[in-house]
This record gives C-alpha cells, sequence and structure tokens, in this order.
C-alpha cells in the first residue's frame, strides 16, 4: 500500500493545531485550574482539621488537670489525715496494756466532706467525640471516669455512717465506739464496714489521680504527635499546647506508687510489644519471584 507521505504530514499538522486549539487549551486550563484548587481546598481542610484537634487536646488537657489537682487536693487536706488517724488509734490500741495503761482513749476523725466537683463524665464524652484516641489513654479516661464515681459513693457512704453515729452516741459505749471504729471482733462478730470505708477512700482517691495523671500524659503526647504533624505539612507553628508537671506534688509524696497499677500499665505494654513484634514479621515476611517463563518459540 502507498502512502502519500506529503498528505500524511499535512494531516498531522492539522491534528496538532487542532489539538493546541482553544478549545483544547482552555479544556486543559480549566483541568489544572479544578485539580490546583481541589489540591488547596484539601490542605486548607487538613490543616483545620488538625488544628481543631490541637485545640481539643488542649481542652481536654485543662479538663483532666484540674480534675487531678482537685483529687490531690482532696488527698492531702483529708484523706491523708484521715487514715493517718486512723492508723495512728489502731497503732495504739494494739500496743495497748489495761493493767498498766488502763483505760483506752482516742478522739476518732469524724469530720465529713463531699467529693471535689468535677467533670470527669464530660471529660469522657469531649475526648471521644472531638481527639482521635485509643488505647491506654481511652482506657485510662474510662477507668477516671468510673473510680471518681466509686470514690463519690465511698465519701457519702462514710459521711452516713457517721451522720448515724452522731444520732446513737448517746446509746453507744465506748467500747462499741471503738470496735466499730476499728472493726474489733466481738461477741457478735467482726463489724469492718468503717475501716473498709476508710480503706476504698484512699485506694479510689489513689486511683483517680493516677489516671487522671496518665491520661494527661498521653493527651500532651498525642498533642505534640500533631503539632509536629502541622509543623511538617504546613511548615507554620500551630497553637502552644499547655504542658502540664506534677513534680511538686510528687516531691510532696501525694503520687500513689506506680508499682500498684504495674498490672494494668504492662497490659498496654504487652500491646505495644505484639503489635511492633507484628509490624516485624510483616517486614521480614520472605517473598520470593519467578520469572515469566518464556513461551515457547
Amino acid at each position: 500500500m502507498n502512502i502519500d507521505s506529503d498528505a500524511l504530514i499535512s494531516l498531522l499538522g492539522k491534528i496538532m493545531g487542532f489539538l493546541n486549539g482553544g478549545f483544547f487549551s482552555a479544556l486543559f486550563g480549566a483541568f489544572a485550574g479544578a485539580w490546583g484548587a481541589h489540591k488547596i481546598a484539601q490542605s486548607a481542610k487538613s490543616r483545620e482539621l488538625i488544628l481543631d484537634e490541637i485545640r481539643s487536646v488542649n481542652v481536654a488537657i485543662t479538663l483532666v488537670a484540674d480534675i487531678c489537682n482537685a483529687y490531690i487536693v482532696l488527698k492531702k487536706q483529708m484523706t491523708i489525715p484521715m487514715i493517718g488517724n486512723y492508723n495512728e488509734i489502731k497503732s495504739r490500741f494494739e500496743k495497748h496494756n489495761p493493767a498498766i495503761d488502763g483505760v483506752f482513749s482516742f478522739t476518732a476523725d469524724y469530720e465529713t466532706f463531699k467529693a471535689p466537683l468535677t467533670s470527669t463524665e464530660q471529660l469522657k464524652n469531649f475526648t471521644i467525640e472531638n481527639i482521635t484516641v485509643n488505647g491506654r489513654l481511652l482506657s485510662a479516661i474510662f477507668r477516671l471516669d468510673s473510680t471518681s464515681f466509686h470514690l463519690k459513693e465511698m465519701i457519702e457512704h462514710r459521711n452516713k455512717l457517721i451522720s448515724d453515729i452522731y444520732e446513737m452516741r448517746e446509746k453507744i459505749d465506748p467500747i462499741k465506739s471503738l470496735e466499730f471504729f476499728l472493726g474489733i471482733k466481738n461477741e457478735l462478730g467482726t463489724n469492718k464496714i468503717y475501716p473498709d470505708t476508710l480503706e476504698s477512700i484512699e485506694r479510689y482517691t489513689d486511683d483517680v489521680i493516677f489516671f487522671s495523671k496518665i491520661a494527661c500524659e498521653d493527651l500532651i503526647q498525642h498533642g505534640t504527635m500533631l503539632t509536629n504533624k502541622y509543623k511538617k505539612k504546613h511548615k507554620t507553628n500551630p497553637p502552644k499546647l499547655n504542658i502540664l508537671a506534677f513534680d511538686k506534688a510528687e516531691a510532696m509524696g501525694l503520687l500513689p506508687p506506680i508499682e500498684n497499677y504495674q498490672e494494668w500499665l504492662q497490659g498496654f505494654k504487652d500491646q505495644k510489644e505484639l503489635k511492633q513484634k507484628s509490624k516485624k514479621l510483616v517486614l521480614r515476611w520472605p517473598i520470593t519471584f519467578t520469572e515469566k517463563p518464556e513461551p515457547n518459540q
């Protein structure tokens, strides 16, 4: 078949002229403009999403810090003196010798108090709705909410016991009062309702402080990750993150021993290690490629 080269060159020239014409130039320009606008809109949306979450993290840090500080103050002003009074009386009673020391006297700390007015449920709902949380942080916030509820119940229970004691104070002799206060066994058995209540208040107070401190630290860590991501992606500085420290409370002995929570902490350590091992297994999985067999000639 013969091809007219001059005609072919002329045809190609017409095609190129058509493609370079106003219609296709406008079409390509519109496409490029739409694509650019889409990328700008995506970047702006990503920027606002990160900024919104950083602001939410700052709000959550403020809320959880207020909760932690409130219960640290409760421990310092009420729980420690209350437990100290109980332990002092119990220690003296155990060493008391009636034949030598005579009548045992004591002054029980029956001062009533209320749990701090804090919003653990508000913190929980706000965090779930506004911050991408999971793992240890989420568990700490749920534990904080539940332990603060149980602490409030135990404080109210103790107040009720004290109210009952005052109503019956003229009918209760000092020995019965001591038995009730220390949970001493008598002819009717052992009633440890009051010392058990004190123990629960002490434990739940420490729990609230511990889980609020953990939540605060993990929120700061999450917020730091977000600010670094924002700086890297958008090349500008985001809002400053609220950074808190508990050095003063720790120095005063108001933070619970971390050893009491090793089982809970270990659970998240095990999950983290398992996740890391899983990633390594995926990365090290042997992959072999076989050449495609040549077709039979």
